[in-house]
């Protein structure tokens, strides 16, 4: 074989992997993160304030995996809790799993929900809330195995 039949032959074969690369993007699915992703950006100074009350306040939210439950819980437990809002467990491979939750605090100051409402993988925990008056958001990456 000569070296114009090996050029030939290399030619094709980068024609056929070009060719194999576009069928395999054309069946990628690409989403924004949010249905209303431009409106949000447009609102989002209120959740930069939200996220300095919340810094400036010393209280944050932990997200913890214990005994099949997940539990949402204050670092700093400030005694008896009133707070109101909205908990948003984000998944950023598949917006399917989203799991968005009302608050509801049982009497230890804490919420718990089942493991079974959550696959296995990473999550964006998102916490929107009123406590003592005060706007406040949190966000933090969390794994749910």
């Amino acid at each position: 074989m000569n070296w114009g039949w090996k050029i030939a032959i290399g030619y094709t074969a980068f024609a056929l992997f070009i060719l194999y690369l576009v069928y395999r993007t054309t069946g990628v699915e690409f989403e924004l993160v949010t249905p209303d992703y431009y409106a949000q950006e447009l609102a989002y100074q209120g959740q930069i304030d939200k996220r300095k009350t919340a810094l400036t306040s010393g209280l944050d939210l932990e997200v913890l995996i214990q005994d099949g439950q997940v539990l949402v819980q204050f670092s700093q437990s400030p005694g008896e809790i009133e707070a109101t809002g909205d908990l948003l467990f984000f998944r950023p491979s598949d917006s399917g799993l989203d799991r968005k939750f009302q608050w509801e605090m049982d009497e230890s100051g804490a919420m718990t929900i089942g493991r079974d409402a959550f696959e296995r993988g990473q999550y964006v925990f998102k916490a929107d809330c009123i406590f003592e008056g005060k706007s406040f958001f949190v966000e933090k990456p969390v794994f749910i195995p």
